[in-house]
């Protein structure tokens, strides 16, 4: 009488392997999706936060403080001093309050402002905003804006991109 074999044959290892690779190509572009999701969310919040705190600053301190978007839209300064270029740090450090935004941490999002100057600013008194506008933050699936009105700064989604969770239609 014959022992049954013991382990895999060649054809059930390949079997399997062929099923594991059907597998993680129907996964990718749920992945890819997923990460470009939370990329532009992240990159929202940290400009959202930026600005609050640039509000905060203002009031603080009692002294204007500026909000520079840079003409190539890779990243946005914030300070006391105006104009600041994001991209030239050495010359607002002596200001006691530089901050940095750098959209290069979050790949694939891309920004634009319709700042004419590429600059607004929140005043020391109540924390209004010198100049309105949007600024627009987007992926090759989704589109949001961050809107600069007299007392609020809001971010909402731009209704033709995918709906983002816990963010209203603009």
């Amino acid at each position: 009488m014959r022992r049954p074999t013991e382990g895999m044959h060649l054809i059930e290892l390949l079997l399997v392997l062929a099923i594991l690779a059907i597998l993680a190509l129907a996964a990718i572009p749920a992945y890819k999706l997923t990460t470009e999701r939370h990329r532009i969310k992240a990159a929202t919040e940290h400009l959202l936060n930026a600005l609050r705190g640039a509000r905060r600053e203002a009031q603080q301190s009692n002294q204007e403080v500026y909000f520079r978007f840079s003409p190539h839209a890779d990243c946005v300064g914030v300070s006391r001093q105006q104009p600041c270029e994001c991209g030239v740090v050495s010359g607002c450090t002596q200001n006691l309050y530089f901050r940095k935004i750098d959209l290069t941490d979050y790949p694939g999002v891309k920004m634009q402002t319709n700042l004419s100057t590429q600059t607004t600013f929140f005043a020391p008194d109540r924390g209004t905003i010198g100049r309105l506008g949007r600024i627009r933050l987007w992926t090759d699936n989704y589109e949001l804006h961050i809107i600069l009105s007299m007392h609020r700064i809001r971010a909402c989604v731009v209704s033709q991109s995918k709906q983002l969770p816990g963010y209203l239609d603009c």
